[in-house]
């Protein structure tokens, strides 16, 4: 990683590179097969006003079949001592990879060599990519030519300093160098080896000429491991299948540096998504995070559309709390946009607000009614239930039913898919009715909606070395 972090100072543009204006979007590595053709002309005619920079050699595909535009330039192969010279000068780095049977299993070695060079990274969803990098907020996944154009315009007007990516990048790639790989799996070696000791070694001896010892290391040779992987133990040497063959034991399927856990956590929404991030930041626990879904954030999940628009998935939502401690730990993940929510249903031919308030009676009813009046009112209209347990027994009960059908009856069917009637009491008590003039939705203290969106928020607060999020995981009994 240090080779490209000279990125980060380096100045003088390389001959080739120095005439082509900017924006640059950069790709080096071998141009064959895995490249999305398309999707590079596509982008490039989208955005004639951007430079894709791609740099490496062409082969087992016909160079006469790659895109051929103004904006598109072909710098061929270059010294690998080179290369931080050109990404030095690039705004943007690309992954933009097919989706075929030759990318299927690739886990492409540039992602991390593009982040320790400092540069904003978007890349198709490869899956070496989306997790972990995607999923931490590090990398920019799209795949499509408009979500590719989102999200590259995105990432270059981001400050990577200001809004502490860059911070967040340098923290993982801390955690992902060859020695710390190495040193995982070989404690995940001696924790398994010591452990069938254990077991086979119950109520018997075993002198020290009998076993190889090495710091930590002492592998009991009557256990059945043999003499060779013994001393490959102690000499340092990765023979992690002849240790496994000879111990009598099956290799893990997956080694990773995070393959031991404190905690294990299913679901990456707001109640998973916090309690991770606390256990990891505030106790040094790692943490595993699945979700049986493609994203993080549960129901609160966004993202941008073909657009550039930010769409909730699962509907709208609104961030409220009446708790000042929730909004400033919040806050510690995201900025906010000021937003107080207000509604107008359409009642009659006329726009009224909801929930009901003093001037919705008043406008329906052609009345000039006050705070006081307006509570007797809607009394004399509410009809009586003897038992409450439904949501329409609710709403009867207090306004009476022409009230409910204009109101009640429909937004229900339409939010729930259920008539109130079929629905528990409880439900209605999210629609309040008020006798005051205020037309907001909620009246909590703090009202507002994340400014890059609830995604955003869950990125940062999951961006944590302890933290590791596995999604399209699900975890049955």
């Amino acid at each position: 990683m240090p080779h490209f972090a000279q990125a980060r100072i380096r100045t003088q543009e390389p001959p080739d590179q120095a005439a082509i204006p900017h924006p640059r979007l950069g790709f080096f590595g071998v141009i064959d097969e895995r490249m999305d053709i398309d999707l590079l002309a596509g982008v490039a005619e989208a955005r004639p006003d951007w430079h894709l920079v791609i740099i490496g050699p062409v082969v087992k595909i016909d160079p006469a079949s790659l895109p051929q535009k103004d904006n598109i330039h072909y710098l061929g192969a270059k010294d690998y001592q080179a290369l931080p010279t050109y990404l030095a000068g690039w705004d943007l780095a690309m992954l933009p990879f097919a989706r075929n049977e030759s990318t299927r299993f690739i886990s492409p070695t540039k992602t991390p060599e593009y982040l320790a060079a400092g540069k904003p990274v978007v890349s198709t969803s490869i899956q070496d990519v989306v997790r972990p990098y995607g999923q931490q907020g590090m990398v920019y996944i799209a795949d499509t030519v408009p979500e590719f154009v989102v999200a590259a315009d995105i990432a270059m007007q981001m400050d990577v300093h200001q809004s502490g990516w860059l911070s967040r990048v340098d923290a993982f790639l801390e955690q992902i160098s060859w020695d710390r790989t190495w040193a995982s799996m070989l404690k995940l070696i001696e924790e398994t080896i010591d452990a069938k000791r254990a077991s086979l070694t119950d109520g018997s001896s075993s002198s020290s000429a009998n076993a190889y010892s090495n710091g930590n290391v002492a592998v009991d040779i009557k256990s059945g491991v043999s003499n060779s992987a013994a001393r490959n133990i102690a000499d340092g040497k990765n023979n992690n299948d002849e240790i496994a063959q000879s111990a009598g034991l099956g290799a893990p399927g997956v080694v990773t540096r995070e393959y031991l856990f404190d905690y294990l956590i299913v679901g990456a929404g707001f109640s998973g998504s916090v309690i991770a991030e606390r256990l990891a930041s505030q106790l040094g626990k790692k943490v595993l995070v699945v979700d049986r879904r493609n994203h993080i954030g549960g129901n609160a999940y966004d993202h941008y559309d073909q657009a550039g628009i930010l769409v909730h998935k699962y509907g709208p939502h609104i961030f409220h709390t009446n708790s000042r401690e929730v909004f400033e730990y919040l806050s510690q993940f995201t900025e906010w946009r000021s937003y107080e929510h207000r509604v107008r249903a359409s009642v009659d031919g006329q726009l009224v607000p909801i929930p009901i308030n003093l001037d919705t009676i008043n406008t329906l009813y052609g009345l000039n009614l006050n705070s006081f009046e307006v509570e007797d009112f809607l009394k004399s209209l509410a009809e009586p239930r003897e038992s409450i347990r439904t949501s329409e027994d609710v709403v009867i009960s207090k306004v009476g039913r022409v009230l409910y059908e204009k109101f009640f009856r429909g937004y229900t069917r339409k939010q729930w898919g259920l008539d109130p009637s079929e629905l528990d009491k409880s439900v209605i008590a999210r629609i309040p009715t008020r006798t005051n003039r205020d037309d907001r939705y909620f009246t909590d203290t703090y009202q507002a909606m994340p400014l890059y969106g609830f995604t955003q928020m869950f990125q940062n607060m999951l961006s944590h070395p302890n933290i590791k999020v596995m999604l399209n995981t699900n975890i049955s009994r």
